[in-house]
């Protein structure tokens, strides 16, 4: 469950997935573990063929010693020395069933092991009750030397059966190694040249992306001065719509104040004309100072709107603020009286001079008065 990848400087992962064996070295590795336990299993074989006619001398060597000694000990031993032959003759006919020669050969194993510890068995049944002599022995041992020689030819022949089948696999197990080894070191190569392989596709990428991101930027710039372009394009076409506006506005405040100041020109001189032939009196003198300061007053306005439809200009002078008050109030003193509004003026002790534009700054102060009243 193993993942490779391959780890770049700048934190770039290649994938390259699972890593997979070659099928061949796939069947192999589990064909070494078989035929490493063959092997195993072979000189076990080997061995347990010795310890049957290690069985079949300790049971005459104690069977000897018995006879000469007459100690139980050694009729014990040999008891048990009788019972290991044959149970090793029927694990091994169990281990190797699917082997028809060494069957046939255990075989006659068995049958000539049965034959010498049945001749044991009858010797130890006469001399329980009676002596025999050590000469006696060695009679039945020469009696029965044809058998034993039969059972060590027949071990010799099944260890030497073994012997050939455990070279066998050894020639099977080094060749099943050699192939595991030319596996794993394709398997090598083809890992190296992978490698080689993502390091030249990853330069190749990281080459390709850095010439994209310098592309990106030379077009985010370009797309950049674009957009000012257009921004600054937009804004002078804004700047000839509001000129043409300001014009049409000039046009029509120039018709509005020549309609405007024609009659306020006649009603000024009407009223002086009434001066000059009506008696006069405190009444007559304040109307016509009425007239007189709202024509002016008009006339003023009229000038104002003349002058908004132009670029503004602005004639700074230094002038004393309170003054500026004062003469604003004189200018609204018709709309005071008419209302009966009482003015009251708190001036400062020092001097307030400020540079301003005197007549923009009046006629804003008098229309926050006139608005008040």
């Amino acid at each position: 469950d193993t993942e490779v990848f391959a780890l770049f400087p700048d934190g770039t992962q290649l994938y390259f997935g699972e890593p997979q064996l070659h099928p061949d070295l796939q069947r192999t590795n589990p064909q070494l573990r078989q035929d490493s336990a063959d092997v195993k299993r072979s000189n076990d074989v080997i061995h347990e063929l010795e310890r049957v006619r290690y069985g079949i001398t300790k049971a005459e060597t104690s069977l000897r010693g018995f006879t000469l000694s007459r100690d139980s000990v050694f009729l014990r031993h040999y008891q048990e020395a009788a019972l290991l032959p044959q149970a090793i003759i029927r694990l091994l006919a169990e281990q190797k069933k699917e082997d028809a020669e060494f069957i046939r050969e255990l075989t006659q194993l068995r049958h000539y092991v049965t034959l010498r510890l049945s001749a044991m068995k009858d010797y130890r049944g006469q001399i329980v009750n009676q002596v025999f002599s050590n000469d006696s022995l060695n009679a039945l041992v020469r009696k029965n030397k044809p058998n034993s020689d039969s059972i060590d030819g027949q071990t010799d022949r099944l260890q030497q059966y073994q012997t050939r089948t455990v070279l066998k696999q050894d020639e099977q197990l080094d060749r099943t190694f050699g192939l595991a080894l030319l596996m794993t070191i394709v398997s090598l190569l083809l890992t190296l040249a992978a490698i080689i392989l993502s390091v030249f596709i990853y330069r190749s990428e990281k080459r390709q992306r850095e010439l994209a991101v310098r592309k990106s930027h030379q077009y985010g710039l370009e797309l950049e001065d674009r957009v000012n372009e257009l921004f600054q394009v937009n804004r002078e076409l804004e700047e000839l719509k509001s000129e043409e506006k300001f014009a049409t506005t000039g046009r029509l405040a120039s018709t509005i104040a020549h309609e405007v100041r024609n009659p306020l020109t006649n009603i000024t001189l009407a009223a002086g004309q009434l001066k000059d032939h009506m008696p006069s009196n405190e009444d007559t003198e304040l109307l016509y100072d009425m007239i007189v300061r709202n024509s002016k007053r008009i006339n003023q306005l009229v000038s104002e709107l003349l002058h908004s439809t132009r670029f503004a200009q602005l004639d700074y002078t230094t002038f004393n603020f309170n003054e500026l008050i004062e003469e604003t109030l004189l200018l609204a003193n018709d709309r005071i009286e008419l209302n009966g509004v009482q003015v009251k003026t708190e001036f400062g002790t020092q001097l307030c001079k400020v540079r301003i534009d005197k007549e923009k700054v009046q006629v804003a102060l008098l229309n926050i008065i006139v608005n008040a009243i």
